[in-house]
């Protein structure tokens, strides 16, 4: 790095890093890099398998007690509401023009937190989780009726302990083992479709992107 940084390297010195997100990353290489970041995949599904992946690698599935059933089905909850969240975001920015709330890793960390701190006060944790974790960042009054309608449904004590439906006949495991949620997630339709959204939403959305592209093979000619 040092002689990265004093230009003492070959003109055609290339040098490729793979990195995932850590705190004590170098600002400075990170100012003088190209950065290529990978995007979340789309789709409810294909995101809470990306989210699970992500904690069965970091141990924060390992960390969470294995005897505290409830916390491991807060933590299936959590997942649902965080993916939900990001995907209405991208359809209402590519659909309507509108801001779009990034939901990122500091948001989910600091859920994680709450759910560990709070799992038994399931009305503190839903108004932290509705005007702190993710409600904080929305000044949009329907967004924020709908953010709160999610987490409501998703966090009350019947919807966690398995005796209601999530959606579309999805419930939490009661199982804690991993594999259990990851065979749960598996079994989300991948046309899932988002409460809150129009039935159309998924066609108007690649209509959109039709006439976008028929837009730029007109400039071209």
């Amino acid at each position: 790095w040092r002689k990265i940084k004093e230009g003492n390297v070959h003109e055609d010195f290339q040098l490729w890093l793979v990195a995932e997100h850590r705190d004590g990353f170098s600002k400075e290489l990170l100012e003088c890099s190209e950065k290529v970041v990978y995007e979340s995949p789309q789709g409810l599904r294909q995101n809470m398998l990306l989210l699970y992946s992500n904690w069965e690698s970091s141990d924060v599935w390992s960390r969470v007690d294995l005897q505290n059933t409830n916390i491991r089905m807060l933590h299936f909850a959590l997942a649902w509401t965080h993916c939900l969240l990001q995907e209405r975001s991208w359809y209402n920015q590519k659909l309507n023009g509108s801001h779009n709330i990034q939901y990122g890793r500091g948001d989910l960390k600091a859920a994680e937190l709450l759910i560990c701190s709070q799992s038994d006060e399931y009305d503190s944790l839903r108004h932290l989780m509705k005007d702190i974790v993710y409600g904080g960042k929305v000044d949009d009054p329907v967004a924020l009726r709908l953010i709160s309608t999610y987490i409501d449904l998703i966090f009350s004590r019947d919807t966690v302990e398995g005796k209601k439906e999530l959606m579309c006949g999805i419930r939490i495991p009661a199982s804690p083992e991993f594999t259990s949620h990851i065979n749960t997630i598996s079994k989300i339709p991948i046309d899932f479709e988002y409460p809150g959204l129009p039935p159309n939403a998924k066609y108007s959305l690649e209509k959109s992107k039709g006439d976008q592209l028929i837009k730029k093979l007109k400039q071209i000619e």
